[in-house]
């Protein structure tokens, strides 16, 4: 069930969890994204650089596990579970992902 309040024009697109991209060791964006992350365990080296709200979720499905939520620039490193999981980008600027 979505709920959505806006005073401007918006538009949802819902897809199956296969059609997202999946996560390469190197990932770079501007904006909200979803990647697929097959990897094993490792550790993600993240930067932003907007100057809103940056958040990174990592979700298996059970539930999303936070692991980054900060105001304007970020750089710092965080580990990522297994997969499969999913990536959620909420980002206002542009961002890297750098898996090790």
């Amino acid at each position: 069930m979505l709920q959505i309040t806006a005073d401007g024009a918006w538009t949802v697109t819902i897809a199956p969890i296969a059609t997202a991209p999946v996560a390469s060791a190197q990932l770079s964006g501007a904006g909200d994204a979803v990647y697929r992350y097959e990897g094993a365990t490792a550790v993600a080296a993240v930067s932003h650089d907007g100057s809103s709200n940056f958040v990174l979720h990592q979700s298996d499905g059970a539930w999303p596990d936070l692991l980054i939520n900060e105001i304007g620039a970020y750089q710092g490193s965080v580990p990522l579970m297994a997969g499969p999981s999913l990536l959620l980008i909420t980002a206002d600027g542009a961002w890297t992902i750098a898996t090790s």
